[in-house]
């Protein structure tokens, strides 16, 4: 091998390295939520990877499942500095939605859907509640099938008035079909 040969293999095969060790797709085995920077441990080509930093957009919080895959960039190629930049569980992503659309979602099937329309749209398991909470504690929503109980208990019902001409009366009242406001004020489950 010659001189100049030796030379580019000494300046190029330390950047070559840098590069390919730049990015990995990787495997999650384990997740340490206790600290302020959320630490993984994954499965990369080269082995086990431990305390891989996952960088998480402001704003939200995740706790990713074992299993899941994640994009791993190293720090200068370097791979002694980790960071995980997304992290994703594509079997259980929501599809079907349109250009536009953004939502929220956990991997039983829990979701929040901003719609292109402008609707929001919030879907939570059978049995489970929407909570608003506003510090004084947690309040379900009422639902479509909550306003409909309401009213199947109140129609029919009667009601004893007193009489013009003096004695009592009694009618029997049903109420009007329950229709939701318009507007911005507009809250409907489903």
């Amino acid at each position: 091998m010659t001189g100049i040969e030796q030379l580019k293999r000494a300046l190029i095969e330390p950047l070559r390295n840098q590069i390919v060790n730049a990015i990995a797709r990787v495997v999650l085995s384990n997740v340490d939520n206790s600290p302020k920077m959320q630490r993984l441990q994954v499965d990369a080509d080269e082995g086990l990877v431990e305390d891989v930093v996952h960088m998480q957009p402001y704003g939200l919080s995740a706790v990713p499942v074992v299993g899941a895959e994640a994009t791993m960039v190293c720090v200068g190629g370097d791979r002694a500095v980790p960071i995980a930049v997304v992290v994703s569980e594509p079997a259980t992503r929501p599809t079907g939605q349109v250009s536009g659309e953004v939502a929220l979602y956990h991997r039983d099937g829990h979701i929040i859907h901003l719609r292109d329309n402008g609707d929001i749209e919030i879907q939570c398991g059978a049995g489970q509640h929407v909570i608003v909470n506003d510090g004084s504690g947690g309040v379900p929503l009422a639902t479509l099938a909550d306003v409909q109980q309401v009213r199947d208990d109140l129609d029919g019902h009667e009601h004893t008035y007193l009489a013009p001409a003096g004695g009592t009366s009694t009618k029997t009242t049903f109420g009007p079909s329950v229709t939701a406001p318009t507007g911005t004020q507009v809250i409907r489950a489903k």
